[in-house]
């Protein structure tokens, strides 16, 4: 596909870098700072407390160390942030399924001043992705439903163009994008701000792909 160049990514000045870039370092960054920063962390944790023999590391993973390596990450995060060039980023860390960490850093838009914290909303693209198979994982590994589980039988009342995909298409259809729906299906009602229940019930009317 053509784009003009008001389509192109912007490229960060002096940095090399177009935004889209950027963003997807620093997100991956930040979302691994509970990884990656616990890495170093864990590092200087084991110099004071080495593992026992046969102990692997990530087991190893005590409430001390996870301190440790978590108190780095203001740190981590400001380099990031130097390196990248991305105005901000928020960072949580989940230990033993608590939130031991949560906080922002830098500011919402370049050239202001509205700093980011732990309620600023992102704009997170396709990450949502990843985000709504998390969630939709953790029912289907509860038993609650599985992949193949119909969607009409989920949400009644879902429908699609045609009779048989509506009856038919699964949640792993969904997914994998085999439901015939067109590419971006939905989103410009969700650019002009219509409701979510207004975007489903309206996918009826979409002729498939």
């Amino acid at each position: 596909m053509n784009r003009s160049s008001s389509d192109r990514p912007a490229r960060l000045p002096g940095r090399g870098l177009t935004r889209r870039a950027a963003l997807a370092q620093a997100g991956l960054a930040a979302a691994g700072a509970a990884i990656a920063g616990v890495a170093p962390g864990r590092a200087a944790a084991q110099e004071a407390t080495p593992a026992a023999p046969g102990e692997s590391t990530l087991s190893s993973v005590t409430p001390e160390r996870a301190a440790l390596a978590t108190a780095r990450i203001p740190e981590l995060a400001r380099d990031m942030l130097e390196r990248s060039g991305v105005p901000g980023m928020a960072v949580a860390v989940v230990y033993d399924d608590a939130v031991t960490f949560s906080d922002g850093f830098g500011v919402r838009e370049l050239g202001k001043d509205a700093p980011i914290d732990v309620d600023t909303v992102f704009q997170l693209a396709s990450v949502s992705k990843s985000l709504a198979s998390t969630v939709v994982a953790s029912v289907v590994g509860d038993g609650t439903i599985s992949w193949t589980s119909r969607m009409a039988d989920v949400a009644p009342g879902f429908s699609l163009h045609d009779a048989w995909p509506t009856q038919q298409v699964s949640l792993a259809d969904l997914f994998s994008h085999r439901s015939g729906l067109r590419d971006h299906a939905g989103d410009l009602l969700e650019d002009l701000g219509f409701e979510r229940a207004e975007i489903l019930h309206r996918l009826r009317y979409l002729e498939p792909a």
